[in-house]
């Protein structure tokens, strides 16, 4: 249909001429009575009645035709909707909008027919071409949709004849657009959208439109939106000139099109930014040519609004039946003085400038107002900030800090740099930066030549406006790995046949979920040997298992471990329900015949979760690799590929990533298994005394001896006095010289 821009000729079906075109039956003239009696009076008001009748029921069966070019009124118009089973009122508006658009662009006339039958059955009537209308019953439903069958395929047929989809397509292609914020942005929207933009409609809540009926409840509202996501609050923290503020308003439309009914709160720095922020939402529902409605209009023409309609800051979907005080889209900022009306999520898009962040005071008085605005989420919302990071200590750096302090915490946190610093080239100073130095996030937008030269501008601007860091967080933690030592430490497992063999360690790093975007589960089964000709004492990591776990698939694991390798001791850091988990481990014991590991676990006090905190302990191992000779070595197996790729991506400031290799689960495991055995590691050896040191030690004895006795039968001959001697150096470590240029060795006082 689309491009029909000539007149299709209206003509009359023949079956419907033949009956206009019959001649009339002729009959018996009627006795009339006698002129001026009451009878006479009374058959003349009955025949002009019947007359009126007759001329109504003939106008009205002509107004039924296809070819009829009187056009109803619109009260006439919902009336004949309401008879065909649309029943949303504001669908019925649509609808009657729509079809006089498309009749006046096809040149056929707007009329009862029209409206009875659809715009695509009488387009194919008058061509005398079939159609089969579909069998849509009364109260058949879709998933997805919170409108009825008929309506949809009413709002289909008439406002989206310019496009070539069908109905079904037309249902999967709004699906889409309701599921992806992506989707909709980039492929309704002709957003600029790239990869960057996928991963982050995979990090903030996957609103599903199922489980949402026509006409749902508060109720039913309430337990929708409590179940879309585990985690209740999202912080991302990004660069700028990242589309962060563009894809926030698309993940707002994408969320309005699942629940029409919710409210939304968007909250900026400022009142301004605050109402620019919901009159860019608005707009993409604004249609402003009726005549050449966008393609998103096309799909969501329920949604749409006219531009007259509403006040300009905010949005309210004409679809809501909830009946809410707040409407859809409502704005307000920090400055605000009134904190404003509940709402079902929390939209924030950089709720601070650089002026708000100068002092501790200014920071403190920014936090205290987010939290009061969080207070407004109803129970089960969601709070969704998006930010560039001015400041450590800014409203996002304090929710990173509180999320990872917090070991039940229901906050999610993804941090995304311009770019990210090739292992090769981390001691490198950012001044000095090829593009074979970095992969970047967005090169689409952030190209190296662009970010070279906002490094050039302001390199502390950079720092945090760019890559999201402060200078004190490249600190004295920060772990740089290098690939090719790593390899070098990969042997087999006859290298240490000949040395001796201390103690087992099995060091276990728990998930806390089994989804497919948690982090992993990591074993790691690790022995402490003595080598014989250093006599030092080096670690050697023996298997890694790293997976997405269930506890009990988990207890399953740490069972088996243990059957194959004997450790001396469990490292486990504690989890908020390691009661369970020890039940599990003793029952999975049972199950195998293997009674007793949970007697060998030590629950590691769980500590802060920070990144630093983790660098901290990670380092330890970067020392071991650093050592010479080295202390550390990784024992040929399928999994070392994912271990060093593990560790080439930890830096001690970047967090965990979506994928595998970037990841810190296994090097987090094996610092925990160094962990238990460090003060061994430490510890160095006396050298090994040669045979004539050895002689000269017995013929020294035995002199000391011989004049003892002497002494006991002659007495002493000379009066006893004390001898200062001074102390012998300490035996150097290359470990301990490592570790204490970071201040982890404790010197006695």
């Amino acid at each position: 249909m689309k491009g029909e821009q000539e007149a299709i000729a209206v003509s009359v079906p023949a079956g419907i001429a033949q009956a206009e075109a019959a001649p009339k039956k002729k009959g018996r003239k009627t006795k009339l009575p006698e002129k001026g009696t009451p009878e006479r009076t009374a058959y003349q008001t009955r025949a002009v009645q019947d007359h009126r009748a007759r001329a109504a029921e003939a106008e009205d069966q002509a107004a039924q035709q296809i070819s009829s070019d009187k056009a109803p009124k619109d009260d006439e118009a919902k009336e004949i909707l309401r008879g065909q089973d649309v029943k949303n009122p504001h669908v019925q508006d649509v609808l009657i909008q729509n079809l006089k658009i498309a009749a006046a662009h096809y040149r056929i006339p707007y009329n009862r027919y029209l409206l009875k039958v659809g715009l695509r059955k009488t387009l194919a009537d008058l061509k005398n071409e079939p159609f089969d209308m579909p069998v849509i019953g009364e109260d058949e439903i879709i998933g997805g949709e919170i409108l009825w069958r008929k309506d949809l395929w009413r709002l289909w047929d008439a406002g989206y004849w310019r496009q070539p989809e069908t109905f079904e397509q037309w249902l999967e292609i709004r699906f889409k657009s309701k599921s992806s914020a992506f989707y909709l942005g980039k492929e309704i929207l002709g957003m600029d959208f790239h990869e960057l933009h996928q991963h982050w409609t995979d990090f903030f809540p996957q609103f599903d439109p199922r489980g949402l009926k026509p006409g749902f409840s508060m109720e039913e509202a309430k337990a929708w939106l409590a179940r879309q996501s585990d985690k209740k609050t999202f912080v991302l923290q990004c660069s700028r000139n990242s589309y962060k503020s563009s894809f926030a308003a698309i993940l707002a439309l994408a969320i309005i099109l699942c629940q029409p009914s919710i409210r939304i709160r968007l909250v900026t720095a400022t009142d301004d930014l605050s109402s620019d922020f919901v009159s860019a939402i608005r707009e993409y529902f604004v249609i402003q040519i009726p005549d050449s409605p966008s393609l998103f209009a096309q799909l969501f023409g329920e949604y749409c609004i006219a531009p007259d309609q509403g006040q300009q800051t905010m949005y309210e979907c004409p679809l809501a039946h909830l009946n809410l005080v707040a409407a859809t889209c409502e704005a307000s900022s920090m400055g605000s003085k009134q904190a404003g009306r509940r709402c079902d999520l929390l939209l924030c898009d950089d709720l601070q400038e650089e002026d708000s962040v100068a002092t501790d005071n200014l920071r403190d008085k920014g936090i205290s107002k987010f939290d009061l605005l969080q207070k407004l989420v109803e129970i089960g919302g969601y709070t969704i900030s998006l930010s560039t990071p001015w400041h450590k200590k800014d409203i996002s750096g304090i929710l990173i800090e509180r999320a990872e302090n917090d070991p039940d915490t229901l906050t999610a946190v993804r941090i995304d740099p311009a770019w990210e610093v090739l292992p090769h080239a981390r001691n490198k100073p950012i001044l000095e930066f090829k593009e074979a130095d970095v992969k970047l996030v967005f090169p689409e937008r952030l190209t190296f030549k662009f970010l070279i030269s906002e490094a050039k501008k302001n390199i502390q601007q950079f720092l945090s406006q760019n890559l999201c860091i402060f200078p004190d967080d490249a600190g004295k933690f920060r772990c740089n790995f290098d690939e090719e030592t790593l390899r070098s430490l990969v042997v087999f497992e006859t290298h240490f046949a000949s040395w001796i063999h201390q103690k087992t360690i099995l060091s276990v790093d728990c998930n806390h979920s089994a989804t497919a975007k948690a982090d992993f589960a990591c074993l790691a089964a690790s022995r402490l040997y003595r080598d014989p000709k250093s006599e030092r004492f080096v670690f050697v990591v023996w298997q890694v298992d790293a997976a997405r776990y269930t506890p009990t698939e988990l207890a399953g694991r740490v069972v088996e471990m243990t059957m194959k390798h004997n450790p001396n001791v469990i490292t486990i850091e504690r989890p908020p329900m390691h009661t369970l988990l020890e039940k599990a481990i003793r029952e999975e014991g049972l199950k195998r015949s293997y009674p007793g590991v949970e007697n060998k676990i030590y629950w590691c006090p769980p500590v802060t979760r920070t990144v630093k905190s983790k660098a901290q302990r990670i380092k330890q191992v970067e020392t071991l690799t650093t050592t010479d000779p080295p202390q550390l070595f990784f024992v040929n197996g399928d999994w070392v590929e994912l271990m060093i790729q593990q560790f080439l991506h930890f830096d001690g400031v970047r967090k965990s990533g979506s994928a595998a290799e970037s990841k810190d689960d296994i090097p987090d495991a094996i610092a925990r298994g160094v962990e238990r055995v460090l003060p061994e590691l430490l510890r160095v050896s006396p050298p090994q005394k040669s045979e004539a040191e050895i002689k000269h030690e017995e013929l020294r004895y035995q002199a000391m001896a011989m004049r003892a006795h002497y002494d006991r039968v002659f007495g002493p001959q000379t009066i006893p006095h004390s001898i200062s001697r001074t102390p012998e150096p300490a035996p150097s470590n290359p470990l301990t010289q490592q570790l204490s240029r970071f201040g982890m060795i404790r010197r006695a006082a």
